[in-house]
C-alpha cells in the first residue's frame, strides 16, 4: 500500500474569493491553520500537506483535511 495517501500541493486551488472579490489564501505552505484535520495522519512536508497512514496501522475509515474559514470556526 502507498505511504503517503494524498499529497495536496495546492495546484488544485490556492486562494478563493471572499464575499468582496478579494482573493484570500487557504495555505501558507508552512502550518494547517484554518484546516479541520486529524494530525495523526495529515502534516506539512516540503511546504505540502501531505496525509500519511502511520507505519504499521491500517486506516480503515476515511480522513480527510477541510478548509475552515476564521468565521465559521466554533468559539
Amino acid at each position: 500500500m502507498l505511504r503517503h495517501l494524498l499529497l495536496v500541493s495546492l495546484l488544485i486551488a490556492t486562494t478563493t474569493t471572499s464575499d468582496g472579490g478579494e482573493p484570500i489564501s487557504l495555505f501558507d505552505g508552512n502550518t494547517v491553520s484554518n484546516w479541520d484535520y486529524d494530525p495523526e495522519h495529515w502534516r506539512v512536508e516540503n511546504q505540502a500537506m501531505v496525509g500519511e497512514i502511520p507505519k504499521g496501522q491500517q486506516l480503515n475509515h476515511n480522513t480527510w483535511i477541510i478548509w475552515t474559514p476564521v468565521n465559521d470556526k466554533p468559539h
